[in-house]
């Protein structure tokens, strides 16, 4: 009878791959594009204003910031100014020192033009 090789790599192989997998189960821990994604799934390019702040309202572990809809523009990272309206919300902490924070931008008529999200220092 022939002995079986050692399955000790594929186990190790597999252990890393259900931390990986249950690390980023956590969605604050996702990489900001996949975030993103998520976001404009719920909340698709041309979704109006009010439609989008009932989505963010209903969502019980996101904390609405900011809203604006008056007109007026605000930078956002190192993009160009964007919107004339938008709603801003911290998505959580992502690790100890860092907040998760979404803007939702939208145009003059309150269509969402695009999402961004940015990791904030917490103070």
């Amino acid at each position: 009878m022939e002995k079986k090789k050692s399955s000790l790599p594929k186990r190790i192989i597999v252990g890393i791959l259900i931390a990986v997998l249950l690390f980023f189960a956590y969605p604050i821990r996702m990489p900001r594009p996949l975030i993103r994604f998520g976001i404009l799934r719920r909340t698709p390019i041309g979704t109006s204003w009010e439609d989008a702040f009932e989505t963010v309202e209903n969502k019980h572990n996101w904390r609405i910031m900011n809203t604006n809809q008056l007109r007026g523009y605000k930078p956002i990272g190192n993009s160009e100014f964007v919107g004339s309206m938008r709603i801003e919300v911290d998505l959580g902490k992502s690790g100890f020192l860092w907040d998760l924070v979404a803007t939702w931008a939208f145009d003059e008529n309150g269509r969402l033009i695009d999402v961004f999200i940015e990791k904030l220092l917490a103070v």
